[in-house]
């Protein structure tokens, strides 16, 4: 059987969560519409999203193998 792959970037807003009774703080990420064949094509997404989100600490993409 033979199976083909195609790599995807999708992008996200990452945010600084509460404080935690320790004094550590979690982070989370909020997935943010659309994928991409490029992480450059991610990175501009995630860039035009922040501008509407003051409150989010940063961007970032992650790459996923797609197996058909």
């Amino acid at each position: 059987m033979n199976t083909s792959s195609k790599v995807q970037w999708f992008p996200f807003l990452d945010f600084q969560g509460e404080p935690l009774p320790d004094g550590t703080t979690a982070s989370y990420q909020e997935l943010l519409p659309g994928s991409f064949a490029t992480s450059a094509q991610a990175m501009a997404a995630a860039v035009a999203a922040i501008d509407q989100r003051p409150e989010a600490i940063g961007i970032s993409v992650k790459r996923v193998e797609v197996h058909q």
